[in-house]
């Protein structure tokens, strides 16, 4: 694959997203293996591969850990990519989980804040 690297990097910025990034890697392996290979078995295979790794750490692995890292519930996370990328597009994709962490965070330590701290909790 040329430009391994690059991938690499974008495959490591689209894992973050939770639920939608592992599919995104997933397709884009499978879009540039091929243009790039031009030949569709070795690219059905590459993402065959790959793509149970990816859904196991972005589906099943991901989304849990964050929660319990910061006590935040999936659902929350789930709703909470909506309004970023409605309003955003793919950068607010890619920034949602970080901004509602930052949220989390602030509403735990702010005591006016609690209660939205407790509802992105349940």
């Amino acid at each position: 694959m040329q430009h391994a690297a690059v991938w690499g990097i974008l495959a490591g910025v689209f894992n973050s997203i939770p639920y939608f990034g592992p599919v995104i890697v997933s397709g884009g392996l499978l879009v540039v293996g091929l243009v790039q290979g031009r030949r569709a078995g070795p690219s059905v295979a590459n993402v065959g591969r790959r793509a149970p790794d990816y859904v196991t750490r972005g589906l099943v692995a991901h989304a849990p850990l964050l929660g319990k890292v910061e006590n935040m519930s999936a659902l929350t996370v789930f709703i909470g990519l909506m309004p970023w990328t409605w309003l955003w597009g793919g950068w607010g994709t890619i920034l949602a989980v970080p901004i509602l962490v930052i949220l989390k965070s602030t509403a735990d330590h702010v005591p006016g804040l609690a209660r939205v701290g407790r509802l992105m909790a349940l």
